[in-house]
């Protein structure tokens, strides 16, 4: 196959055809392998030629060398955690994940933090009163039972004969201490923006009583993420600092800038788990160095995979890749600063038309993340398509732009390796801006500092949004709600801010309304750039049978997990 031979993709356009000759020798290169796919889009986009035409010319050239599996949609397992020989009768044996993130919580208070290090460590020490099966089923853990009184009251009853890891007994005065500070009004907790204001009345000592100031229907599903703590820590927050008392099936052994080591805790309270003896979360920030020991068997998994590294392993018997119902929805954004400019809202439709999200889910996301119409992800129960669809359509953004009297705007793009396809798809995003008039100015940013939020001080930056209330968009909508809108957007808008807050105080076919009219006003007004759903797996080593990963932001699924001898 030649390049020349172009009956296999579409017919280009004239200003695509004015790369024809050095796209050829390129594509020609790619074919035989001697360039990788990454090498043929990175040149592609910087030589001017659209995405769309790229990624056709990647998929009819199988891929290109050293990178498995082209452009073409991925396929992960559809069948359920991979599970070998029988679960030992005592904990036995180590299970190590990687992650390229670092701690960034300074004490073990897991309402300070929604980092995915943190949470995933916190997840596997500390646990919530409800949790959440793989099908997205609400379930008591900490709590033997609870029930609705009525709309503001939700009654808990614990399970009895819990201890935290330093030997006191779980009460319900601990539910208490743990989720007043969360309900008080002007709580600045990083958890306290999932809770509405409320306060807990303690019964006796294994009965309580949440109690919200108004109906609030998000109740069961945010408490999911509320890991409860011992009061008596809660009293005096200096133990925090280096004690981890949970009632989870793994304690803290010690932490590292580099590592963080659990050991089982023996006296768990479901018989007989967890199955694994050690379990250690390190950082191994460089891409190559992870997936280099993903393959040699010196970790056992990775998190937050990225779709090139989801290709590389989705056809090798030795790993698993769960699907994405899996886990908790969430998107790929890019977060419009809303000053200058970028404060007409007809400056951000025109972005939204600029951008070809479909070439770029495509060619860059490997057809593993679908893109959605609207502020929701299309795996969120309450998806439903928005109109209009803010199509591409790079004329209708120019349009846009000279309606506004601002047919030329200058922004400042953060870019970073945060995700590991985030180089690629920022100098895409870029370069279909500038081609409607928009002029980018790219700003290499640091990993660390760009997590730190640095991101914040420019006009356009790529991130994720994750739900915390798994399989419910409340604490997405939390984004657009103040004060987080404010520190997100730099931008108020009442109107956003109050539908966002309306729908969690309704139930049922109410609450289904509430959510759309929220949603169809957000995705009108185009605050972000609505890149793709957010789909980034865990790669696991057959090694280990029985890890199944659920909708909810942690690795519970470790406590059902052993390690296979044969």
């Amino acid at each position: 196959m030649t390049f020349r031979h172009r009956q296999w993709f579409r017919q280009p356009s004239e200003k695509e055809n004015e790369k024809m000759y050095d796209l050829e020798s390129e594509a020609s290169r790619l074919a035989s392998g001697r360039m990788t796919r990454m090498q043929f889009m990175r040149r592609g986009i910087a030589a001017g030629a659209s995405l769309s035409l790229l990624a056709e010319i990647v998929a009819a050239c199988g891929g290109g060398g050293g990178d498995a599996g082209g452009a073409d949609a991925v396929k992960t397992s559809t069948a359920g955690a991979p599970v070998r020989g029988q679960p030992p009768t005592a904990p036995t044996g180590k299970i190590t994940f990687a992650d390229s993130q670092i701690p960034r919580a300074t004490t073990w208070d897991p309402a300070t933090s929604i980092g995915g290090f943190d949470a995933r460590v916190f997840s596997m020490v500390f646990e919530p009163l409800i949790d959440i099966d793989p099908d997205g089923k609400l379930m008591p853990l900490l709590a033997e039972s609870y029930k609705r009184l009525d709309a503001r009251t939700l009654r808990i009853h614990l399970r009895d004969g819990i201890k935290f890891h330093h030997g006191s007994t779980l009460t319900a005065h601990d539910v208490k201490a743990t989720i007043d500070r969360l309900g008080e009004p002007g709580s600045t907790l990083a958890l306290a923006s999932l809770m509405a204001p409320l306060h807990v009345r303690v019964r006796d000592d294994r009965t309580a009583d949440i109690v919200c100031d108004q109906p609030f229907g998000v109740l069961e599903r945010a408490l999911v993420a509320v890991r409860i703590m011992s009061a008596e820590d809660l009293a005096n927050e200096k133990l925090l600092k280096n004690r981890a008392n949970g009632t989870g099936p793994f304690r803290l052994v010690r932490r590292t800038p580099q590592a963080t080591h659990l050991e089982a805790n023996t006296d768990y309270w479901v018989p007989g788990k967890p199955y694994i003896k050690e379990v250690e979360y390190r950082t191994i920030s460089d891409q190559g160095a992870r997936l280099d020991a993903l393959r040699t068997g010196a970790i056992d998994a990775i998190t937050e995979a990225a779709p090139a590294q989801i290709n590389q392993f989705a056809k090798s018997s030795k790993f698993w890749i769960p699907p994405q119902r899996n886990y908790a929805p969430g998107q790929y954004v890019y977060i419009l600063t809303q000053k200058g400019a970028m404060k007409d809202v007809r400056v951000r439709r025109a972005i939204a038309h600029a951008v070809d999200r479909e070439a770029i889910a495509k060619s860059i996301l490997r057809g593993v993340s679908p893109i959605g119409f609207s502020a929701l992800p299309t795996n969120d129960p309450f998806y439903r398509e928005q109109s209009p669809r803010f199509d591409y359509d790079p004329e209708k953004a120019k349009a846009l732009l000279a309606e506004s009297g601002q047919p030329s705007p200058n922004f400042k793009m953060a870019t970073s390796s945060v995700f590991e396809f985030a180089p690629e798809a920022d100098q895409a995003v870029a370069k279909y801006l500038e081609d409607v008039g928009i002029n980018v100015n790219l700003d290499r940013v640091d990993v660390g500092a760009y997590a730190a939020g640095v991101y914040t001080k420019y006009d356009i930056s790529l991130n994720a949004l994750v739900e915390f209330t798994p399989k419910d968009p409340d604490s997405l909508f939390g984004f657009y709600r103040s004060p987080l809108d404010k520190v997100v957007f730099n931008h108020h808008d009442p109107k956003m801010s109050n539908l966002a807050t309306r729908q969690r105080f309704v139930a049922g076919e109410a609450r289904e309304v509430a959510v759309d009219k929220a949603s169809g006003y957000i995705w009108n007004q185009q605050p972000l750039l609505y890149l793709a759903d957010a789909y980034g797996p865990e790669i696991v080593s057959t090694r280990v049978s029985n890890y199944t990963p659920t909708p909810s932001f942690g690795l519970i699924g470790v406590k059902d997990a052993w390690v296979a001898t044969a």
